[in-house]
């Protein structure tokens, strides 16, 4: 019994000796195991990224196509008082998606057409058009903030239409795909 036990503690104590040798050997070549599992992470990365970041929530919406525009007056017809607001709106609203999309000239190069609408001090009204789907988002501001409500408010409207986007990225795509066929 006692040969046993001494077998049995002798087994135990090869097992933790190769094992610290195991461990000063990670100790002369620091990062070995490292360097391999950071290789194997950006593989993993590289291949299945944009599945992730789709399951994530995390759809880039940077290949959408969007005309911003609103209705204004010709040289003929008489000044609406509130053009200059809805064009100073366009501005706005361009300046909250120019890092998110690809803004475009025209309605004929757009995935998504936004018609700034007019507004009121504390909301904002953009009309959305995707083909034949039209949406009205609506933004606004409480309380009103110290520099200036619609531009609070057009943000508002305008994260909801990346929201809106995001969702129905796959669609938008598949009808881009479609129109150029």
């Amino acid at each position: 019994m006692y040969a046993e036990s001494l077998g049995s503690t002798l087994t135990t104590r090869s097992a933790l000796n190769t094992h610290a040798e195991t461990g000063a050997l990670e100790q002369r070549e620091p990062g070995k195991n490292h360097v391999r599992k950071a290789i194997a992470t950006a593989i993993l990365a590289v291949l299945f990224g944009s599945s992730m970041q789709a399951a994530l929530g995390r759809v880039s919406i940077s290949d959408m196509k969007v005309f911003v525009t609103t209705e204004t007056v010709g040289e003929n017809e008489f000044a609406d008082s509130d053009q200059q607001q809805r064009l100073d709106s366009v501005k706005d609203v361009k300046k909250h998606l120019a890092n998110s999309v690809q803004l475009v000239d025209s309605e004929k190069d757009a995935d998504i057409v936004l018609k700034v609408l007019p507004t009121s001090p504390d909301t904002a009204y953009v009309l959305l058009t995707a083909g034949d789907y039209n949406a009205a988002f609506v933004g606004s501001t409480v309380p009103p903030l110290l520099f200036g409500k619609w531009p609070t408010a057009g943000n508002d409207a305008v994260d909801q239409i990346k929201k809106w986007i995001k969702q129905n990225h796959d669609k938008l795509i598949a009808r881009r795909s479609k129109q150029s066929s």
